[in-house]
């Protein structure tokens, strides 16, 4: 990772930028409206998590450099700011991979949903890897990034047993789809898409752990 504020508040300063970007697209702004109806995806969701720590990273980047110069690494919360990368990176492979093959190809990629599963996903990925420290997450930290995601499921079907409605669909995603699927077809999704998850979450700490190592050797060396 690099200890340089300067390249961190540039680089910020652009995450931050098109996060609030793709949450204009999400509320519709860019078409001169104001609806909250895609929030109950969980894609807006995420993308709403990834806007709230580009900013909030920002601000405490601009605090470090008041406080401590422009040499060393800022970050509101190193464990926090893995939750954050998995929860946008699923979003992205559940687009890419899940939702894709089932929209015709004219509606493949439009410049919204490039934005949203594509764009930020890779800003928040290099944003973590370059300038949030690592080795400060915990081996249990994977196991509690899943639980946002279930509370999500068990609100959308909440909120379909109480007559909402989804963009007009019954439910969010095809997956969530029990009278198509049947519970048992939806609890076979969800063991898949929980082992993926934890992969995911898992790779990001061992890479987290593999990176944190790294960095504490040299420190380790100039200490002795």
């Amino acid at each position: 990772m690099l200890h340089w504020r300067s390249a961190a508040l540039a680089s910020r300063i652009v995450y931050a930028a098109v996060a609030l970007w793709a949450l204009a697209l999400i509320l519709n702004l860019d078409q001169g409206q104001f609806s909250l109806d895609g929030f109950v995806f969980f894609t807006s969701l995420s993308n709403l998590a990834c806007t709230v720590w580009a900013v909030v990273s920002l601000v405490v980047t601009v605090r470090d450099v008041r406080r401590e110069g422009w040499r060393g690494a800022s970050s509101p919360s190193p464990r926090v700011a893995g939750y954050v990368l998995m929860s946008i990176l699923v979003t992205m492979l559940i687009y890419t991979i899940v939702l894709i093959p089932t929209v015709p190809p004219e509606e493949r990629f439009t410049p919204e949903d490039t934005v949203v599963h594509v764009i930020v996903p890779i800003l928040t990925l290099l944003d973590w890897l370059l300038f949030t420290p690592k080795g400060h997450q915990r081996w249990f930290d994977p196991l509690l990034w899943a639980v946002p995601p279930y509370l999500y499921l068990g609100w959308a079907f909440l909120h379909h047993a109480l007559g909402g409605t989804f963009a007009g669909r019954d439910y969010p995603y095809p997956f969530m789809n029990v009278d198509e699927i049947g519970w048992g077809g939806f609890f076979l999704y969800v063991l898949v898409l929980t082992v993926a998850l934890e992969i995911v979450a898992y790779l990001i700490h061992a890479v987290d752990r593999l990176l944190g190592r790294r960095v504490r050797r040299p420190a380790e060396a100039l200490a002795t």
